[in-house]
C-alpha cells in the first residue's frame, strides 16, 4: 500500500484506502477498549481494596466490642472509644505499628 496521506473529503480515496482505514480503525477501537479495561480493573482493585480495609475495621471493632470493660482499659480504651481507635490504627498500619508496641511491654 502506499504511504501517502488519504483525503477524507474524497470518496474516491475513501474506497482505494478502505483496507487501510478499515485497519486503521481496528487499532484505535482496540486500543480505546485496552484503556477500558485497564480503567475497570483499576477500580474493581480499588473496590476491593476498600472492601477488604472496611472488613478488618468490622472485625476488630467485633473483636474488641467483646472484650470486657476491665480487659479494654488494660490496653488502654473505652468501649467508647473503640471506633475512633480502630480508625487511627488503621490509618498507621494496624498489624506494624500494633504488634511493636505490645511486645516491648
Amino acid at each position: 500500500m502506499n504511504k501517502h496521506e488519504i483525503d477524507l473529503n474524497s470518496p474516491e480515496d475513501i474506497f482505494a484506502n478502505l483496507d487501510v482505514l478499515t485497519a486503521q480503525a481496528q487499532k484505535a477501537r482496540a486500543e480505546a477498549i485496552g484503556e477500558l479495561v485497564k480503567s475497570g480493573i483499576a477500580a474493581i482493585r480499588q473496590l476491593v481494596n476498600k472492601t477488604v480495609a472496611w472488613n478488618a475495621r468490622r472485625v476488630a471493632s467485633a473483636q474488641l466490642m467483646n472484650l470486657d470493660d476491665r480487659m479494654l482499659a488494660d490496653i488502654g480504651i473505652g468501649r467508647g472509644d473503640i471506633q475512633s481507635s480502630i480508625e487511627g490504627i488503621m490509618e498507621k498500619g494496624a498489624a506494624n505499628s500494633n504488634d511493636q508496641g505490645r511486645h516491648a511491654a
